[in-house]
C-alpha cells in the first residue's frame, strides 16, 4: 500500500488520496481479485475438506459463504461453482458425511 502511495506524485498526496487507494487495494473486485476467488472455489472443488483444518465444514463454511456471496454481488459467481462446492464436501475422510454430498 505505502509503496503505490509513494509512487504518486508528491502534489496529489493527500489523506483522500492514500484512503481512496487504500479502498482500490483491499475493496474493489479487480480481475486479480475475482481470478483469484474463483481458483479458490475450483480448488476446495479438487481438494475438498481434507484441506481445511480438522475437515471441519464449519471452517469451510467461513471461507466459502463469504467467497461466493461477493463473487455474486458482482456477477462474477462461476454456474459450476455449486458443484465445486459439493465436490469439495465429498472429499473427506468420514465416509458418512462425504457420501451425502457425493450423492446429490
Amino acid at each position: 500500500m505505502d509503496i503505490i502511495f509513494d509512487e504518486l506524485p508528491p502534489d496529489v498526496r493527500s489523506g483522500a488520496t492514500w484512503m481512496k487507494t487504500m479502498y482500490s487495494v483491499s475493496v474493489e473486485m479487480t480481475d486479480v481479485v475475482v481470478t483469484s476467488l474463483q481458483a479458490s472455489i475450483k480448488s476446495f472443488g479438487k481438494t475438498g475438506l481434507k484441506k481445511i483444518q480438522g475437515e471441519s465444514p464449519v471452517i469451510a463454511e467461513e471461507i466459502i459463504v463469504p467467497t461466493c456471496t461477493r463473487l455474486f454481488e458482482v456477477g462474477k459467481l462461476l454456474s459450476d461453482s455449486v458443484n465445486d462446492v459439493l465436490d469439495g464436501l465429498s472429499k473427506c475422510s468420514h465416509a458418512k458425511f462425504a457420501k451425502h454430498f457425493a450423492d446429490i
